[in-house]
């Protein structure tokens, strides 16, 4: 099976959140800006994963953040079963941890 060609899944999914990304065949350049992440985010943000279980678990540690102060979610992950051969329960200890912080 091809490796995912990572630099550009996290360019394309960086930008769904109102990123302003700049890449090279090697490297990107992330520009952070919080009040297009929560623009963004006004609706759940709806993530793929290019079938890489690096994609989806960087972007769910991510999503995890109460980006709205109201632990609500605010990004899902497609795909989330392509962590299943690394990480099996990589989903639920996430949302654990995440109730645990938040008080939930």
């Amino acid at each position: 099976m091809q490796e995912t060609d990572r630099i550009l899944a996290m360019t394309n999914e960086l930008r769904k959140l109102g990123q302003q990304v700049n890449e090279t065949t090697d490297s990107i350049h992330i520009i952070p800006d919080f009040i297009k992440l929560k623009k963004a985010a006004q609706g759940i943000v709806e993530i793929d994963t290019y079938q890489d279980h690096r994609v989806a678990m960087s972007f769910a540690i991510l999503g995890s953040f109460d980006l709205f102060n109201n632990g609500k979610p605010w990004m899902r992950i497609k795909n989330p079963n392509c962590c299943s051969k690394t990480f099996p329960n990589f989903f639920e200890t996430l949302s654990s941890i995440r109730t645990q912080s938040i008080g939930i």
